[in-house]
């Protein structure tokens, strides 16, 4: 391949790139040269992630997984334009926070015939029971059936992340959400786990990791704490913080804090992130409350034993553990010094309403913790 037709694929990389998407070798002449060179190259200067479809290796580099998925379903949706996306797929192209290890496969609807070399790397079927739309440039099945198809399939922890970012996206509380659930898929297989999970969200959440946090708590029957709890600066009282979590416990207020990489990594230089970070938790302990830190890796099952530990250890308040149906928490714990405690899922008999002995967690409440 000559000059010119070696800065024509450069050229169509780097606009693929561009466009947050892997370019679609549909011309065979560029399949073959591309291929080539990435048999000979070395470093390797382009990768192939899936079939026929490329990246530059430094571009690539610098993804977290769920960019490169996502580079990869906007890559198959122009080698595929007809091909539908649902399940994890469709919940990352929506900007729900999705679980890393529910991306490791695109999720497809196609009528059509799959080769054996894309098959082995999808999870595909073959039609689609709800509308579909058309988000990023993708075809996808709509938000509510997205969170549908989620819910009705994933574990409890990633179906409730995705769960809370449509709750937060459409301004839901979890009761109206239950109701809309259970009017939209009346009668449909799995309507009752979803209704159930869907009874624990909360729009409140601001990342996938604190929805997963929350989901282990639940799980092990910690009392659910007040989210995006907002305390004055010391300092300078017109600004505000706000803590990931916050309970009331026989030991005092508790704060609760998720560190992630990305609080770090998503805009501007690492090293200002981390001071102001470390600013912000100086001033929260001056108010002598217990700020409790963990990190994503501490929700993971091999290291979940030392983040209950934890939890135990500020005195976090704790009942028995819930009772689960289908992998979904579904039993009631004791309210506790006036903070909100699991919300009573009735959603397997028909009821998926919180408990009317429920006492929320207000705004008075909150300005006690400031105090």
């Amino acid at each position: 391949m000559g000059k010119e037709a070696r800065e024509r694929i450069e050229a169509r990389l780097g606009e693929a790139g561009s466009r947050g998407s892997c370019f679609a070798a549909t011309e065979a002449a560029d399949l073959i040269y591309l291929r080539r060179l990435i048999k000979k190259e070395r470093p390797r200067s382009v990768f192939e992630p899936y079939p026929k479809l490329f990246v530059k290796a430094d571009t690539w580099q610098a993804l977290d997984r769920g960019a490169r998925a996502l580079f990869i379903i906007k890559g198959i949706a122009e080698l595929h334009p007809h091909w539908v996306f649902f399940g994890p797929s469709a919940a990352l192209i929506h900007g729900m926070p999705v679980s890393w290890k529910d991306l490791r496969k695109p999720y497809v609807v196609t009528s059509s015939s799959i080769s054996d070399a894309e098959k082995a790397q999808l999870v595909h079927r073959s039609s689609v029971k709800d509308e579909l739309c058309l988000c990023q440039g993708v075809r996808a099945t709509s938000p509510v059936r997205t969170l549908f198809d989620c819910a009705s399939r994933l574990s409890f922890q990633s179906a409730l992340a995705i769960a809370d970012g449509y709750a937060r996206t459409g301004g839901l509380g979890a009761e109206e959400l239950c109701d809309d659930i259970r009017m939209r898929f009346r009668g449909q297989r799995g309507v009752k786990r979803v209704a159930a999970i869907c009874a624990h969200a909360d729009g409140r959440a601001e990342s996938g990791g604190e929805s997963i946090a929350r989901a282990v708590m639940i799980q092990q029957g910690f009392y659910l704490p007040e989210l995006q709890t907002p305390l004055p600066d010391p300092i300078d009282p017109a600004k505000m913080f706000r803590a990931d979590f916050a309970w009331e416990s026989k030991k005092g207020i508790v704060l609760g804090e998720l560190d992630g990489a990305k609080k770090y990594t998503m805009s501007g230089d690492p090293l200002d992130a981390l001071r102001d970070e470390r600013i912000r938790e100086s001033r929260l302990t001056a108010y002598g409350h217990a700020i409790l830190r963990f990190s994503y890796a501490q929700l993971l099952p091999r290291n979940r034993t030392e983040f209950v530990a934890l939890l135990e250890k500020f005195g976090v308040p704790r009942g028995p553990k819930p009772r689960f149906v289908d992998g979904v928490p579904v039993k009631k714990t004791v309210n506790y010094a006036g903070w909100r405690g699991m919300p009573l899922l009735c959603a397997f008999n028909g009821l998926g309403r919180h408990g009317s002995n429920e006492i929320e967690f207000g705004y008075a409440a909150a300005h006690r913790i400031a105090a």
